[in-house]
């Protein structure tokens, strides 16, 4: 889903860490 993929993206720019 589109929120999904924003969601991933946002993780991507915060880091593996991030999550």
């Amino acid at each position: 889903e589109l929120t999904y993929d924003y969601n991933y993206l946002l993780d991507s720019v915060a880091g593996p860490d991030g999550k």
